[in-house]
């Protein structure tokens, strides 16, 4: 496809007029805009209920803080930070 600009332009003129017909804006943009709206309505109570996401949150922020001990350690051994009382 990339080799043939022939080809190339074809597909692209399609894809052009499939993302006007398929995905009309004028179509799509309200539709959107609700969906917005609702999720910033109810966000408090969809933070709550994902539970997925609270997790890995905590074991993200869990890993920074092993990963920031770990570094203050190696850089204790070496002598050049003091340990804070770890």
């Amino acid at each position: 496809l990339y080799l043939d600009g022939e080809v190339w332009d074809a597909a692209r003129l399609r894809a052009r007029y499939l993302l006007r017909e398929l995905y009309s804006a004028d179509e799509n943009l309200n539709t959107i805009r609700v969906a917005m709206e609702e999720a910033i309505e109810q966000l408090t109570k969809r933070r709550e209920e994902d539970f997925a996401g609270a997790l890995l949150w905590q074991q993200s922020a869990r890993s920074t803080e092993y990963f920031s001990r770990w570094i203050e350690l190696k850089e204790a051994a070496k002598g050049k930070v003091p340990r804070s009382g770890l």
